[in-house]
């Protein structure tokens, strides 16, 4: 798990200071769409109603875009878990907006399906109740553990020989022998929401032991 902290570190401080709050880990959110969307820029902040904060999110998902795609997981993760606390209208408002936002152009992106389908894990109506604990250790979830860090693997825009290099980097000590990049036709979205959802029933310990 080195290169992923690697990426995590190769975040500016400050943005990633700012993360800690859950305004700025939401405006974040919405600058990783902004910045990697087609649409234009005016349609999408109309999509969010946010005209007192219009200047600050065109600012941030220029200094997002200018990053490059390989931070766009590390930011993901990094405010997911600041938003996870917040009172339940709030997180359903964050994911209308995350909605309204990826709509507008009647298409989705790998990376907006994917950004959508972790923040619904992470935020839904489910994602606050008490969990039983069913795995011990990562070899029980590989399956699920390659289809995860195959489809952030993909979103991340990584392309042929830099994706799998991303996914062996990403996935080595935790995935045993013979796990390799899914390809996109195997990461549809019901699989990854499944995959998720198990991986949540696994035991804290599990975090530092091996197969």
């Amino acid at each position: 798990m080195g290169y992923a902290r690697s990426l995590l570190q190769a975040i500016p401080d400050d943005l990633r200071h700012q993360i800690r709050s859950p305004q700025s880990a939401e405006s974040v959110l919405y600058a990783l769409i902004l910045s990697t969307s087609a649409s234009e820029p005016e349609s999408l902040l109309k999509a969010l109603n946010v005209s007192d904060e219009r200047q600050t999110l065109m600012t941030l998902s220029q200094t997002i875009g200018a990053l490059g795609s390989r931070l766009r997981l590390p930011l993901i993760d990094l405010a997911l878990p600041v938003l996870k606390p917040l009172p339940a209208d709030t997180r359903a408002r964050i994911l209308s907006q995350l909605t309204a936002l990826i709509q507008v152009d009647n298409r989705y992106t790998f990376f907006e399906w994917a950004l959508v389908g972790l923040a619904h894990q992470q935020l839904g109506d489910q994602s606050g109740r008490n969990r039983r604990t069913r795995f011990r250790r990562y070899g029980a979830l590989a399956a699920e553990l390659q289809l995860l860090f195959s489809v952030l693997t993909w979103s991340s825009g990584a392309e042929d020989e830099e994706a799998r290099t991303l996914f062996q980097r990403s996935t080595h000590g935790l995935l045993p022998a013979g796990r390799t990049l899914l390809p996109l036709t195997h990461c549809a979205s019901h699989k990854l929401g499944n995959a998720v959802d198990r991986l949540a029933d696994l035991s804290p310990p599990a975090q530092g032991a091996g197969d």
